[in-house]
C-alpha cells in the first residue's frame, strides 16, 4: 500500500463525511421539510470529496 495515499485518502474521507453532515444539520435547520437533501446542490462538493478519497484509497490498495 502506498501509505501517502492512503493517510490523504482517510483525512479526505474524514473531512468529507463530517462536512456532509454538517451540511445536512443547516439544511434540515433551514428548512425541515426539504425532501431532497441528499440530492441538492451544496451537497456535490461533499460528494466529490468522498468520491475521490474512495478513489485514492483504491489506488493505494491496488499499487502496492
Amino acid at each position: 500500500m502506498i501509505w501517502e495515499l492512503a493517510v490523504i485518502a482517510t483525512a479526505l474521507l474524514i473531512i468529507g463525511l463530517t462536512g456532509q453532515g454538517f451540511e445536512m444539520r443547516k439544511m434540515r435547520q433551514a428548512e425541515p421539510t426539504t425532501q431532497n437533501v441528499f440530492f441538492s446542490k451544496r451537497s456535490i462538493k461533499w460528494y466529490v470529496i468522498i468520491g475521490v478519497a474512495i478513489i485514492l484509497w483504491t489506488i493505494s490498495e491496488r499499487f502496492s
